[in-house]
């Protein structure tokens, strides 16, 4: 919540120091003039702009040199010069997520990004049901790879083709294992990507703190850029009121873990971190500074809710998830041997 102040803050002295160009006749979402010294940016409300804030913290630009694009409408709304692009130095990726690329409705011509997919082999990816349905609009084609931000622009060697996306392995409607075309290894990335390293059980308990990892989502489900959330495990009854929209089936006590974000899930432009249907993955921090990956958000509902009620993950640790990878791993190396 404090971040959020502070952003609304930056916002309020962004308005009164800004200016030092004005772009007249620019309307909101028009690109401005390309400079030298200013990197390629479009007319956007400030409160749609959270990259500026690290542009300006970063002291790649001053507030006096973000142009201004004028004002939107006689309610004195100002447009600013937004950077397409976070700065490269802020950009963090984890080089076991990944997220998945869907079909574009109506006219099914464009890719739109959706999901947090966690990379369980070399071979598979991990997601939940809120990644899958019956409808090819609903069936992932690809993975992207080492990118923070699903807005920005990246090639197609960030990207593997998926297989097998009509039918994939899906446990109890809570996971979803899909398979890649290519293999991590004979992609052959220039950027670290690696599978998960899982955590034992006791790194739930003796961890030095539990956080949410995902790629955040606008109004229409479609990814932004990573966030990291603070989580405190919780006991299991603690959830016994959360709502199972979607019908999960057997969640337990063996099976998931009760968690609850320390605060709410901050809100920057059209962009919010929901927890639930972005299939956030679950990260330990161990006290010798490594991390481990223990569960991924149980697909309880599909709408992102961003507040400090309870939720479920749904373990990777347990007895039943191991067997389900197993499983597919002895399906997927008998399959390459015939």
């Amino acid at each position: 919540m404090f971040g959020y102040y502070v952003y609304i803050a930056f916002i309020l002295i962004l308005s009164i120091q800004a200016k030092h160009t004005v772009y007249r006749h620019l309307n909101e979402h028009d690109k401005c003039p390309p400079t030298d010294s200013y990197p390629e940016s479009y007319c956007e409300l400030a409160e749609n702009c959270p990259q500026l804030q690290h542009y300006v913290n970063q002291h790649i630009i001053s507030l006096n040199e973000v142009p201004s694009c004028d004002f939107k409408d006689d309610k004195h709304a100002e447009l600013f010069c937004c950077p397409k692009y976070l700065p490269e130095q802020h950009k963090e990726v984890y080089p076991y997520l990944a997220f998945l690329g869907y079909l574009k409705p109506p006219t099914l011509d464009e890719i739109v990004y959706r999901c947090t997919a966690l990379v369980l082999s070399s071979n598979h990816l991990l997601a939940t049901t809120n990644c899958f349905g019956s409808e090819i609009i609903d069936n992932p084609l690809q993975a992207v790879f080492g990118v923070h931000d699903a807005r920005d622009y990246f090639t197609g060697k960030h990207q593997l083709e998926l297989r097998g996306v009509e039918k994939p392995p899906v446990l109890r409607n809570d996971l979803v294992i899909y398979e890649l075309d290519t293999s991590i290894e004979a992609a052959a990335f220039s950027f670290n990507v690696s599978r998960a390293n899982i955590c034992a059980a006791q790194h739930l308990r003796d961890a030095v703190e539990l956080r949410a990892i995902a790629y955040a989502q606008n109004n229409n489900a479609e990814n932004c850029a990573l966030f990291k959330q603070k989580l405190r495990l919780l006991p299991f009854k603690e959830c016994s009121r959360v709502q199972n929209i979607r019908q999960v089936e057997q969640i337990k006590r063996k099976t998931h873990i009760c968690l609850m974000p320390i605060e709410i899930g901050a809100k920057l432009g059209p962009c919010t971190n929901c927890l639930i249907p972005s299939s956030s993955v679950l990260e330990a921090e161990l006290q010798d500074g490594s991390v481990c990956v223990a569960g991924i958000a149980t697909p309880t509902t599909a709408d992102c809710v961003a507040n400090m009620a309870p939720l479920y993950y749904t373990s990777i640790m347990s007895k039943s998830a191991r067997d389900y990878f197993d499983n597919i791993f002895l399906e997927f190396q008998s399959a390459q041997t015939v």
